[in-house]
């Protein structure tokens, strides 16, 4: 955790409450209520908007990049990118008919999975286990496609 962070587990906003809130919005957008709503057209809109909007935080924080010229770096700037980014991922939901209740447990059900996958890797460091999940990407996705 950060030092300097402005805010608690307590008075941070809840999933629930942004996703409703995002709906909410969009509802405003296109004049007319979402229930119940499935538009692969807007979903792949708002993925479009989404990898545009990758690009804005890597352009808020150029350090990245490996020559030495690129030292660019907002916090600020990169912080709001990500929002972006991370209200296009609600819009996604919104327009796949995924509610924020089925998010957050996939979530965390995907967290636990990812950890215990490096638990039992034996890798002593996150670029190895990033190393054996590439190796096993294939293998995993074959694993998926037979269930």
């Amino acid at each position: 955790m950060s030092k300097d962070r402005d805010y608690d587990v307590e008075t941070c906003p809840a999933m629930g409450t942004l996703y409703a809130m995002q709906r909410e919005f969009q509802e405003l957008l296109k004049g007319s209520s979402l229930f119940d709503i499935d538009n692969p057209n807007d979903m792949a809109e708002s993925i479009l908007g989404l990898l545009g909007e990758c690009g804005e935080v890597l352009q808020a924080d150029q350090r990245w990049k490996r020559n030495r010229r690129n030292t660019y770096y907002n916090r600020r700037e990169k912080i709001e990118e990500i929002a972006d980014c991370f209200i296009f991922l609600l819009n996604v939901c919104i327009y796949s008919g995924i509610s924020s209740f089925e998010l957050m447990n996939a979530v965390k059900d995907k967290i636990e999975k990812n950890k215990e996958r490096y638990l039992e890797s034996g890798a002593s460091s996150a670029k190895d286990a990033w190393k054996l999940f590439g190796a096993n990407k294939e293998r995993c996705l074959d694993k998926n496609e037979e269930a």
